[in-house]
């Protein structure tokens, strides 16, 4: 629901940089997705 909220229904109108920022509450950070790959250990 918050994805939704925050983000879907902006339907482009703003910077999807601030989007997320404003639904995660931080900026992004790679170490999730590289951990997840197998690339990065804990």
């Amino acid at each position: 629901q918050k994805f939704k909220e925050h983000v879907l229904s902006k339907g482009g109108t703003e910077n999807p940089m601030d989007l997320y920022k404003r639904f995660r509450g931080s900026e992004p950070n790679i170490d999730a997705l590289l951990e997840r790959a197998g690339l990065l250990k804990n």
